[in-house]
Order: C-alpha cells, then structure tokens, then sequence
C-alpha cells in the first residue's frame, strides 16, 4: 500500500501542497501579486484625482469664496456648478424655492432663494 503525501501540517486528508499556493489563502504567488499591484495602483489613482479637486467640490460643501460670486439673476443650475453640489430642497411658497447647502466650516449653512429658477436671494452663516 502506498503512503499517503501530508501536507505541512500533517493532516493525511488535506490535498498536497502545490507550489507557489499561498497555504493560508489557496491563491497562486503571481496572482497575490498581480491583485496587490492593482489595488495599490487604485489607491494612488484615486489619491490623485481627490488631490485634483478643489477640496470644497469633493467634500460637497460651500466655501466663502464660492457664496461670494452668486449674484442675483444666476440660474439653479449655475449655483450648483459653482458650489459644486445641487443642495439640498428646502421648501417652496409662491413660486420661491429655497435650497440649503451646507458649508465647509462646522455648523454653518448658505441658503438660496430661486424664484422661475433665477437667484433671488442668498444668505450665510459661516
């Protein structure tokens, strides 16, 4: 009869070793490395593209500096270009619609009025 092969650890039933497997995750070396290199690669790539834009814009919040350049006239969808998030419905009376933005300081708020989708009214809190 002949004897079974044992795997490291000793237990006859486990299948044998092969080389290049990983024993704890079964995953082929080269494919451990290829799965790291990749994910490394996202992690960098993402890195960079968030170190692009404007920390306002990625966070969805309003700065100072963006409140300051809406302008009476300007449409809804202007107002979120700038801002860089459409906000958030706040309620609507007589054809005004108010929408609230948060803004990137704790605690603080912009709200816009539009009335026929045009800037009417703007107010901070920072």
């Amino acid at each position: 009869m002949r004897a079974l092969q044992q795997n490291p650890v000793g237990d006859p039933y486990a299948p044998p070793r092969r080389p290049g497997l990983d024993p704890r995750t079964g995953i082929h070396a080269s494919v451990k490395r290829i799965l790291m290199t990749s994910m490394a690669t996202f992690v960098l790539a993402t890195a960079v593209l968030v170190g692009v834009a404007p920390a306002s814009h990625a966070a969805g919040c309003v700065t100072r500096q963006e409140f300051a350049r809406v302008q009476a006239g300007m449409t809804m969808g202007k107002v979120a270009r700038i801002f860089g998030t459409n906000g958030i419905f706040n309620g609507a009376d007589a054809g005004t619609t108010i929408r609230l933005y948060d803004t990137c300081t704790t605690g603080g708020s912009v709200y816009v009025a539009y009335t026929n989708g045009k800037v009417v009214y703007a107010n901070a809190f920072f």
